[in-house]
């Protein structure tokens, strides 16, 4: 990286604000198509704890949330 300038990858969600503000420029991925998939995966030796349930619970609301309110583009929710 030379003179403030840099690239990564990233989801939309975490740097909606700063393209917002003009801090950050973005671009989508398009050729290729990158595809990803969000997982929560608790040990299955035993039976999951009140803060892990609770805490899987606020991060599938959070994606659904961000995805609703286009905060996280091009994210699409998957049906139950």
């Amino acid at each position: 990286m030379t003179g403030g300038h840099g690239w990564t990858i990233l989801p939309g969600a975490g740097i909606a604000a700063d393209v917002a503000r003009g801090s950050l420029s973005a671009a989508p991925l398009t050729d290729p198509e990158v595809l990803r998939s969000i997982a929560f995966g608790p040990p299955r030796s035993a039976r999951a704890s009140p803060a892990v349930r609770i805490v899987a619970e606020e991060l599938v609301r959070q994606v659904n949330v961000a995805a609703r309110q286009s905060q996280w583009p091009p994210a699409e929710l998957l049906k139950d």
